[in-house]
């Protein structure tokens, strides 16, 4: 799982909750995000104004499909496919259409 940060929030003072957020992490080397890691991304993101995902070949490779449906669910946000060429989809591709490109919000709306 990789948290990608806008290039200008590095130029912003961090509140001490962040702070102490940071400190507490968790880094863990399992391929398979455990159910409570894909809740607590989901918690703090509830509090963001236009999360998107950014999803690799390794989601599919390691059978995170469901996991990830299910925090782009969760967090009713845009999926993009990473930039590259890849042997393996990281996501449904009726939801990510275009390789690092384009997105379907995931569920997708009766307009689409």
């Amino acid at each position: 799982m990789c948290v990608s940060i806008p290039l200008d929030d590095w130029r912003r003072e961090s509140d001490s909750d962040t702070g102490a957020y940071a400190a507490t992490r968790r880094i863990s080397g399992n391929p398979q995000v455990p159910q409570a890691d894909i809740d607590r991304v989901a918690q703090i993101s509830e509090n963001a104004a236009n999360p998107v995902l950014v999803l690799g070949p390794d989601v599919d490779e390691y059978g995170g499909w469901e996991a990830a449906i299910a925090l782009a669910e969760k967090l009713r946000t845009e999926v993009y496919l990473g930039s590259g060429e890849y042997s393996r989809m990281p996501f449904p591709p009726i939801t990510a259409v275009s390789v690092g490109r384009s997105a379907r919000r995931w569920p997708r709306s009766a307009s689409d």
